[in-house]
């Protein structure tokens, strides 16, 4: 729902302070009725002087001001959780809102966004379009608070009717933005970041538009590499396969990988009990459900993963918009394949190569100076060895009561061969008329030597 516009005057003043001279010269005309307003900005009609059709998003004056005091309680608060809760450490709570704060700080300067969207036009374009547009933004009259636009005519998603699309062409429509927003994910690492249904346009020549592109996702190589064979293992229903590539993705300090393994599993038995022809359709988003099984095993993904999540699950509820029973999930698994491919080039393996390789002979030549130096430090007696391992008290603790158990297992053990040897032993002095000296010691050695190695025995069982 649109916020409640800014007077026409206000708006026309904030539009000639960031041109920096009167609309007249820039514009042949602007409809002082906004087409759309929201909390931050508010967005008007205009045409150029060369007769391009444009829109003109305008920043309020208040704005910045606002979100800047708003995000700096969140920081606040996400320090302090981190500072008294476990659960705010685990989840890596003060990043995320960093995260957070940054990309809305972005948001708010729209130089941010006039770049982004000439880098999401190159992504597309190098993809070969599909039928996706991004519109085209006027850099010589944007500034940090105004963005002048090419204008889209058309439909937004979320103000389409439930039969303004025919149901062939309707889910044909969502293939392509699905198809065409993971190779922006997945193969060129730059990807529309908040893909709500006020964001996507269904265009008069059946096209698809997107608009808003303050929030603009990157995700790095390496994580590329793990997040395309984590949907190919998950198409596979790979239990094993996906828990590893979450491993990689999150680290495996404090991890329990069997329960962790489990819980993917039976994520992934009810979607392929779900899936199908003839299946009920999975009402959840299987991107969600994995959320919340690293979530219950305190594993936080990297915030630029944990924004394509965000991003899927928001593009799935655009999508049902045009075609209601629309599976994305059934989709998305059954194009990871072929998006791996894309991702995997001949040209890429053979520079990969070409840069590990020349990494791994800087590193072999620097192996003579490194036994050099540790020679010398043996020669001088000065090398020292430090054991990270055992450092925690329970790791000391059971450490100290395995050296116990096997001082013990060795004192008993020797006494009671001792005692056997000298039980056994016919001479030496006579403790009495009828015991032998040796016999005696031998037998209490014996019976000492004995009591230790049941005491050792009872120790091992008692541990387990």
């Amino acid at each position: 729902m649109d916020s409640t516009a800014i007077p026409w005057e206000e708006a026309r003043d904030a539009i000639r302070t960031q041109l920096g001279r009167p609309l007249e010269e820039v514009f042949a005309e602007i409809d002082p009725t906004p087409l759309a307003a929201a909390s931050v900005a508010q967005v008007h009609a205009a045409r150029l002087h060369g007769g391009d059709e444009v829109v003109v998003k305008i920043q309020r004056p208040r704005a910045r001001a606002q979100v800047t005091t708003d995000l700096d309680i969140l920081v606040r608060l996400a320090a302090e959780a981190e500072r008294r809760t476990d659960w705010a450490r685990a989840y890596g709570a003060a990043a995320l809102v960093d995260e957070f704060a940054r990309a809305l700080r972005e948001e708010l300067d729209y130089r941010v966004e006039v770049a982004n969207s000439s880098m999401l036009r190159g992504a597309v374009e190098a993809s070969g379009g599909a039928g996706l547009r991004v519109p085209r933004a006027y850099a010589e009259f944007s500034t940090a608070q105004m963005i002048v636009q090419e204008r889209v005519y058309g439909t937004p998603f979320a103000r389409l009717a439930p039969d303004a699309v025919d149901a062939e062409e309707a889910r044909a429509i969502a293939d392509r933005l699905l198809e065409a927003v993971f190779d922006q994910i997945a193969v060129r690492g730059v990807f529309h970041a908040d893909l709500h249904a006020g964001n996507v346009i269904l265009a008069r020549d059946g096209g698809v538009a997107l608009i808003d592109f303050g929030a603009v996702g990157i995700l790095e190589r390496s994580m590329r590499r793990l997040l395309v064979p984590m949907l190919v293992a998950m198409a596979n229903e790979d239990d094993v396969a996906v828990t590893d590539v979450v491993l990689l993705m999150c680290g495996t300090e404090g991890a329990d990988v069997v329960a962790l393994q489990r819980d993917i599993g039976v994520i992934l038995t009810r979607m392929r009990g779900t899936r199908g022809p003839d299946g009920p359709g999975m009402d959840e988003n299987v991107f969600r459900l994995l959320l919340d099984v690293l979530r219950r095993n305190r594993m936080a993904l990297p915030p630029s993963l944990l924004l394509v999540f965000r991003t899927l699950a928001s593009l799935e509820g655009t999508l049902r918009r045009i075609c209601p029973d629309y599976d994305m999930v059934d989709h998305a698994l059954s194009i990871a394949p072929r998006m791996a491919l894309r991702l995997a080039s001949p040209e890429s393996a053979v520079l990969s190569m070409q840069t590990w390789s020349a990494l791994l002979g800087e590193q072999l030549l620097r192996i003579p100076r490194r036994v050099e130096r540790i020679s010398r430090a043996l020669d001088e007696g000065t090398l020292s060895v430090r054991l990270r391992s055992f450092e925690s008290p329970d790791e000391r603790g059971w450490v100290d009561g395995l050296a116990g158990r096997l001082t013990t297992t060795v004192v008993g053990s020797t006494l009671l061969f001792a005692g056997i040897l000298l039980a056994v032993d016919d001479g030496g002095p006579m403790l009495t008329g009828d015991v032998p000296a040796f016999a005696f010691l031998g037998s209490v050695a014996g019976l000492g030597g004995l009591l230790l190695l049941l005491r050792s025995l009872r120790s091992a069982f008692r541990r387990r």
